[in-house]
C-alpha cells in the first residue's frame, strides 16, 4: 500500500522510505487473493503501529506565525473560489481573515505589519513593519473584497494601503517600488533594497504593487495612480 521496500526514496539515506499511496485496497485484495475487508483491517492495524512509533520521536515545529502578506494572498484567493464555484463559505472566510489583518496591522499612522501573531511571546514584543509585498498584496485583497461586498470601507482601506505604499516605497527618481523602506542608520550590505520583477513562490511585489494601483486608477481615474503603476 505504501511502496515500503529495502531501497527507499531518500537519496542521502536508501534505507529510508517516503509513504505514499501506491495501491489502495482493492487492488491489494485483488493481488493477495483476500477480502478488502481482510487487506482494509491489516491496514488499520498497521497504521496504529506506524502512529505509536512515529509518537516516540519529537514531533515537528509547527510555526504559528501569521504573515500579512502570504495571508492577504490566500485571502485573494477565497475570494475567487467564492465567486468562480459560488461557495458563500469561502467567501465569509476571505472577510473575516481580512477584517482580521485590518483590526490587528494595519494603521494609518505606523503603516501595515509583517505579521500579525507571533509563535512566542518574546517576538510579538519586536514588531517588524511591513515591506512591498504586505502592502500590494493586502490592498489587491481589499480590492477583491471591495468588488465582492459593494462595501466602501474595503475600497478606502485598499487605497489607504496604496497610498502609504506609495510613500514608503516607491522610487520617484527611476520608478518603481523598492522591497523596503530606507532604513534610518546604515546597515552595511542589508541597506540594498531591491526592486522585486521576478515570481518566485510567491508573486512579485512590483507587478503586483501596480496592478493595485491599475485597479484603484479604474475605480477612480485618478492619474497619479496610472503614472506610478
Amino acid at each position: 500500500h505504501y511502496d515500503i521496500g529495502e531501497i527507499g526514496e531518500m537519496h542521502h539515506n536508501h534505507a529510508k522510505n517516503v509513504l505514499y499511496v501506491r495501491a489502495e485496497v482493492e487492488e491489494i485484495s485483488r493481488r493477495l487473493g483476500t477480502s478488502t475487508q481482510e487487506v482494509a483491517a491489516l491496514l488499520a492495524s498497521a497504521k496504529k503501529k506506524m502512529y505509536a512509533a512515529r509518537l516516540q520521536r519529537p514531533t515537528p515545529y509547527i510555526d504559528k506565525t501569521i504573515y500579512v502578506g502570504w495571508n492577504a494572498l490566500c485571502i485573494s484567493a477565497y475570494f475567487k473560489a467564492a465567486e468562480v464555484l459560488q461557495i458563500d463559505l469561502a467567501r465569509r472566510f476571505a472577510l473575516r481573515s481580512l477584517d482580521r489583518i485590518l483590526a490587528q496591522g494595519w494603521s494609518k499612522e505606523r503603516g501595515l505589519s509583517h505579521v500579525i501573531a507571533y509563535a512566542d511571546s518574546a517576538a510579538a514584543n519586536r514588531p517588524i513593519a511591513g515591506v512591498l509585498e504586505d502592502y500590494a498584496y493586502t490592498a489587491a485583497a481589499c480590492l477583491d473584497a471591495y468588488q465582492a461586498t459593494s462595501d466602501l470601507r474595503y475600497f478606502r482601506f485598499a487605497q489607504e494601503i496604496c497610498d502609504a505604499m506609495i510613500a514608503r516605497f516607491y522610487d520617484a527618481e527611476g520608478g518603481g517600488f523598492f522591497d523596503s523602506e530606507q532604513p534610518p542608520a546604515p546597515l552595511g550590505a542589508l541597506a540594498a533594497r531591491r526592486k522585486p520583477f521576478q515570481d518566485a513562490p510567491t508573486p512579485a511585489a512590483d507587478p503586483a504593487a501596480a496592478i493595485s494601483l491599475l485597479r484603484l486608477h479604474a475605480y477612480t481615474n485618478d492619474a497619479s495612480y496610472l503614472e506610478k503603476a
